[in-house]
């Protein structure tokens, strides 16, 4: 295997051009891979540690703010990693962050337990970093992975721990907004510092402007009209010209309780909660638009030029040229962010002529948590095509080979052990199609001739040991 160890030189200047950026970093945890494995549904080759670490970034107002987030490490010294950003999705309060192995940790262990370094920012407002959240807000988001990444870089060369020159984007949620905001930040201002690799965003809300803006003006019931107030104040922050005081822009009891909320006196779950109940008194319905007053909704539907207009529009994230292999993965019955969102952000950014952007069904009939982990595990065997350090190459149980790969009939498993094997095989939307535990034995032969042409994620377990690896279906 190829490590791509960076020289003293480079060292040095990285240091120098960057490592102003770091502040600390500080283990927290330590994670088996059983412990992962435990949490995530499948063997993962690698434990990992966590870091708590400590950046400077701008803040919204542009003053230099000391920001936080989670940096996560394999546990396998021996091996040289590639970089990976997470973005976390929307959390409950200030705390519920990364770097206190809360919102969005679970998702940074699962791809790092599977070969990735994964920095992942709190975001500004949250953790560590002072002032209120601006939610879904991609300059912010964007410039917060970009210096997690910086400064999670200098620490790894401080530290004399080995990288590969690769990166790879990905997130959930609000980090599959994030995740697009720092991909298009990157190819726009930074492709010179970091070698972009691939990107795979999952249900994110890419078109804010008109996908989002239709789900807010629809008649239709939204379980989530807590987003609404959250953005909106989160704008305010970062372009001060929204509102004088929250009830121009909702109505009573509306606009006291996301005064609460930016408060801190209650969370994201409350406030939520309290909405809705009010929308059913004074509405009858949940209707996201009932939150606005009237002048507020004439103003968004008809004044392209209206304050609230020009701030949604700034923070779509698809209107940029990708040269780097993306992917886009959504579940139709996600209630929380359209997956209209994917579907449009594809054929805009392949009008723009993007290289290499796909849209990918992942499970039509998943709700929002439940298209999370499936999505993660398609864009990790989406990842594994492209990492320098990929899945097959970094897996702990040696000498198994798997042939013929690709195959159109069959796959033949030949371990130099004679003992148990579990074997399992995931589809690139991380549903389970083979699952069978072996007697001991050295060679198996599984069936492939029922499953259709593409990419697959082959486990196998054998000893405590793990190996995971793409498997490809060719007809």
């Amino acid at each position: 295997m190829k490590k791509i160890i960076y020289t003293l030189l480079l060292s040095v200047f990285i240091s120098a051009a960057y490592g102003q950026t770091l502040v600390s970093a500080t283990q927290i945890a330590q994670y088996t891979a059983a412990n992962i494995s435990s949490q995530v549904g499948i063997s993962v080759p690698y434990g990992v540690t966590a870091y708590k670490i400590l950046y400077t970034t701008p803040g919204s107002d542009g003053v230099t703010d000391t920001a936080s987030g989670l940096l996560c490490i394999p546990d396998d010294p021996s091996l040289s990693y590639p970089l990976l950003n997470y973005n976390h999705g929307t959390t409950n309060s200030k705390q519920d962050v990364p770097s206190n192995l809360q919102g969005g940790t679970y998702l940074s262990l699962a791809f790092s337990s599977q070969g990735y370094i994964v920095a992942a920012p709190d975001y500004l407002g949250m953790g560590e970093s002072r002032g209120f959240h601006p939610y879904v807000h991609a300059q912010t988001q964007g410039q917060a992975s970009v210096d997690i990444l910086f400064a999670s870089r200098t620490y790894l060369n401080n530290n004399g721990i080995p990288f590969e020159n690769q990166l790879f984007i990905s997130g959930y949620s609000q980090g599959g907004h994030a995740g697009m905001a720092t991909q298009k930040l990157i190819e726009n201002q930074y492709m010179n510092d970091f070698n972009l690799t691939a990107c795979g965003h999952m249900s994110g809300p890419y078109s804010i402007s008109k996908v989002m803006k239709e789900v807010v003006l629809a008649d239709v019931d939204y379980g989530t009209v807590a987003f609404i107030p959250y953005v909106i104040m989160g704008y305010q922050e970062v372009y001060g010209n929204l509102y004088n005081s929250l009830d121009e822009i909702f109505k009573a009891p509306y606009a006291t309780l996301a005064q609460q909320f930016y408060n801190g006196t209650i969370n994201l779950t409350n406030l939520n909660i309290q909405l809705l109940t009010q929308l059913s008194i004074n509405a009858g319905n949940n209707y996201p638009h009932e939150l606005f007053q009237d002048s507020i909704v004439t103003a968004i539907e008809n004044d392209p030029a209206h304050c609230l207009n020009v701030a949604l529009a700034d923070n779509d994230v698809w209107n940029f040229n990708a040269t780097v292999p993306t992917r886009m993965y959504y579940c139709d019955a996600d209630e929380q962010v359209s997956y209209i969102n994917a579907l449009f952000a594809d054929s805009a950014m392949n009008a723009n002529g993007a290289a290499d952007v796909e849209a990918v069904q992942v499970d039509p009939n998943q709700s929002h948590g439940g298209c999370a982990p499936l999505a993660t595990f398609g864009a990790i065997l989406f990842f594994d095509q492209y990492a320098t350090i990929g899945l097959e190459e970094s897996a702990t149980l040696k000498n198994v080979n798997v042939w013929p790969n690709p195959s159109s009939d069959e796959v033949h498993i030949q371990s130099q052990q004679f003992a148990e094997m579990q074997i399992r095989v995931f589809d690139q939307a991380g549903r389970l199609l083979f699952d069978k535990v072996f007697l001991p034995s050295s060679s198996e032969t599984i069936p492939v001739s029922h499953w259709p042409s593409g990419l697959y994620l082959l486990s196998i377990e054998q000893s405590g040991k793990v190996r995971n690896q793409r498997l490809i279906i060719e007809r």
